[in-house]
């Protein structure tokens, strides 16, 4: 599987509208809005704190170089915060915003967000038949974000975590697989349950919502998320979207 170098942050590439919309309940958006918070915030926090530490010992470049990071986390939330209150309708539901996208791009996006809390962290991206898939990419990119932070976090550093996209019957799947704690077998049909957490994760900061908003999401996108684990060698989450309406691809690679 060979190591490309994931895409800097940005929009995912829209290749033509779609008028076919779910909706998803108000309080889930909510959550997700808690939930991708914290990072950012944390990121803010860690930034700032530096500063205040050091602040007879910084050079003008790290003091820009903290700021800039400060002001890129900022407008994160707020840009996030904008496009989801847009989705929120009168009756208080959200429609998903489909259209065809790139599911790379997306990924990147979500390989970038880790990279600012892990500059180390290798990432290992296998296209394999290539295909673009119709979502809602702003709320596809959460779930990205979710999972792959979630593989970061739970695996060692110096190990790579692994993104292969490809067809499986009607579907297309993007698997995560990283090489870390695992999860007990016992917790497995409990993992989308919010605030569940395993026992092999409790030594790392979190609430439990993640894979449940994750899992909501793709739920929304008429697809699933399906999970294979072992204690002790890793995870491997797989989000499986239909492809009816998507635009399948060629073999090759990034």
């Amino acid at each position: 599987m060979p190591e490309v170098s994931c895409i800097p942050g940005g929009a995912a590439r829209q290749l033509e509208p779609s008028t076919h919309t779910h909706d998803v309940p108000l309080p889930d958006l909510l959550s997700l809005l808690a939930h991708q918070f914290i990072a950012p915030l944390t990121q803010v926090d860690s930034s700032a704190q530096r500063m205040i530490h050091s602040a007879g010992q910084m050079t003008p470049d790290e003091i820009i170089v903290r700021a800039t990071r400060m002001r890129q986390a900022v407008a994160q939330l707020s840009a996030l915060v904008q496009s989801l209150i847009r989705r929120v309708q009168l009756d208080g539901r959200t429609k998903l915003q489909q259209r065809e996208c790139d599911w790379t791009e997306l990924v990147s996006i979500a390989c970038e967000q880790v990279r600012t809390h892990q500059p180390e962290r290798r990432f290992k991206i296998k296209k394999g038949k290539s295909a673009s898939v119709r979502c809602d990419p702003l709320l596809l990119e959460q779930v990205f974000e979710l999972l792959i932070g979630n593989a970061a976090k739970y695996s060692p550093l110096e190990s790579a975590i692994e993104i292969e996209g490809f067809v499986v019957g009607g579907n297309f799947a993007i698997a995560i697989k990283d090489h870390g704690v695992g999860i007990p077998e016992e917790d497995l049909p409990l993992l989308f349950r919010p605030f569940f957490r395993s026992r092999r994760t409790t030594s790392v900061n979190g609430v439990g919502l993640g894979l449940a908003l994750a899992n909501q999401i793709v739920n929304a996108h008429s697809g699933k998320i399906h999970v294979v684990s072992q204690e002790g060698r890793g995870s491997t989450f797989t989000v499986m979207l239909p492809m009816e309406g998507s635009l399948a691809g060629q073999d090759g690679e990034p």
